[in-house]
């Protein structure tokens, strides 16, 4: 805990004085938790940033137990860089209606946003209940992932665990989905937008770093462009799946190599539309390729038509609910979007709201060689057909 009451009435952050002011207050005062009125213990060593801490056997609603120094030190530099914009933040505010103490609470205008610093790993449990919380009293929950939880594989591409995956942000279904990350030893900020989740660990995406002091709150609200390299880096995993099969797999991605094989296809030579990109991919349980084939060789290499309950009923065992991911506003269903792309892309056609017919022939690549042949096609096909430009601004009004 960086702040307390002293016996004067006084909020206290040691953190923010000086050795000898430190030393002062620890001897001329006593120091209260602000939420239980318990008297705290000063830590104030030479490893340590300044704080304070509960007896052990504390009963104290607010106690989560710390996440050390690294945490205490990013807090307290989101804290500064705040209070340095002039911006109404409280540090560790404590909210009695709920009983949980965001590490910042911060209050524009009408909005009330809950900021928190999240270095160590919460169970997906105790983070879904703290947003609810949050929720409840019409607070924005935003969540900033210390800088030691970020994983890159290449400069545009993090690796993201499914626990990962929760602090994924989207404010509003036109805002693209975004996550937070800073570094106290650093000081850099990172913003990583449109995360293109595949179903594996890798996602590819748009990041950029900023030093925090040369960053504004509303720049967390501002969408980057699209990475340009993107169709690049897609490509490069398509080829990955088709020539580097992995050597340890799911009892589930066994079923499906399984599946393929009594559909006399090899998992290395899929139709190139069993890898197309689609935003909502997070809602999937299983990676892009594994359902869109189940799609493409299970339905409409053997049907004139077919209609969309179908292929929900086909993947129904496959999807996540929506609020598994509860700081994702929008609502797009990666079923339909990848429908409409099928359909933009003239392989399907949509006959009425629940109905399409296929108009291609789907074929099967007979070799490696034809498969990359047939993924630079689609590639190309899609760098004018799958995303809209995000290049323009939003402002905080977004939240």
């Amino acid at each position: 805990m960086l702040q307390a009451i002293n016996d004067n009435g006084e909020k206290v952050t040691l953190a923010l004085l000086s050795k000898d002011d430190i030393q002062y207050q620890k001897e001329n005062h006593n120091f209260f938790c602000p939420v239980c009125n318990e008297a705290l213990i000063v830590k104030a060593g030479t490893k340590m940033i300044a704080h304070f801490s509960h007896q052990s056997n504390t009963s104290c609603p607010s106690h989560y137990g710390g996440e050390g120094e690294y945490h205490e030190r990013g807090k307290l530099d989101l804290y500064q860089w705040l209070k340095e914009q002039r911006i109404n933040v409280s540090l560790e505010h404590y909210i009695p209606k709920i009983k949980q103490r965001p590490d910042l609470f911060i209050k524009i205008g009408n909005k009330q946003i809950a900021m928190e610093y999240q270095c160590a790993r919460m169970s997906s449990k105790e983070f879904l209940e703290r947003n609810s919380g949050y929720r409840r009293l019409d607070i924005t929950p935003i969540w900033i992932l210390g800088g030691n939880r970020m994983k890159r594989s290449k400069s545009s591409s993090l690796l993201l665990s499914s626990n990962d995956l929760l602090y994924v942000h989207q404010f509003s279904s036109g805002f693209p989905l975004t996550m937070y990350f800073y570094c106290p030893n650093s000081h850099y900020f990172a913003i990583y937008q449109h995360v293109q989740t595949t179903g594996t660990k890798q996602t590819i995406g748009s990041i950029v770093f900023h030093k925090l002091r040369t960053l504004r709150i509303r720049d967390l609200f501002h969408h980057l462009p699209i990475n340009p390299s993107f169709y690049s880096l897609w490509k490069n995993k398509i080829f990955h799946v088709r020539t580097k099969p992995r050597q340890h797999i799911s009892n589930q991605e066994k079923s499906w190599i399984q599946w393929l094989y009594l559909q006399r296809v090899h998992p290395t030579l899929l139709p190139s539309i069993c890898f197309i990109p689609v935003s909502s991919q997070w809602m999937m349980r299983t990676a892009i390729w594994i359902w869109q084939s189940k799609i493409v060789i299970g339905l409409l290499r053997y049907n004139r038509s077919f209609t969309l309950q179908l292929c929900k009923n086909l993947l129904s065992d496959q999807m996540n609910s929506s609020h598994t991911f509860p700081l994702i506003q929008g609502q797009k269903n990666p079923i339909m979007e990848y429908l409409d792309i099928l359909e933009n892309l003239k392989i399907i056609v949509r006959t009425n709201a629940e109905s399409y017919r296929v108009m291609k022939l789907i074929q099967i690549p007979k070799n490696i060689d034809l498969a990359n042949q047939q993924d630079d096609q689609l590639i190309q096909q899609l760098r004018y057909s799958l995303y809209p430009d995000l290049t323009h601004d939003s402002s905080i009004d977004t939240i």
